[in-house]
């Protein structure tokens, strides 16, 4: 519990270059200066607000007393598998495009958004059994 709300607290102190857009300040924008145009742009603010989303939802759902409201539950569950679907997924895809380290990261970035998204399917498939 602990180590989950230092990192969501590290995760909103960084926060604080992204609104408006910080380019000397912030570590990882910094070398996105001339990328943060377009869909690149509207890529890395829908997987930073759903990032952040999913963090505090699924904080919330491992909590013992949100599984008493059994509806309030599986309609989190259904938000927060829309989310992972719908915006954290393809964003992660967009922004893999333009990885600064080099192509292996670009790589391991489009990997990791695939994986995070057949986790969630398969996590879909074991809950509904």
């Amino acid at each position: 519990m602990l180590l989950g709300l230092r990192m969501l607290l590290s995760i909103l102190f960084e926060y604080r270059w992204y609104f408006p857009p910080n380019f000397t300040e912030s570590f990882f924008l910094a070398g996105h200066t001339t990328d943060f145009a377009g869909l690149w742009k509207l890529g890395f603010y829908i997987h930073t607000l759903a990032s952040l989303i999913l963090l505090l939802l699924a904080v919330f759902l491992q909590w013992k007393r949100s599984r008493r409201n059994l509806s309030l539950h599986r309609f989190l569950v259904r938000l927060q598998m829309s989310l992972i679907f719908l915006l954290l997924v393809p964003s992660g895809l967009v922004l893999s495009v333009r990885a600064t380290a080099g192509p292996v990261s670009q790589i391991g970035f489009f990997a990791l958004s695939v994986a995070t998204g057949l986790t969630a399917a398969m996590a879909l498939c074991r809950a509904r059994q």
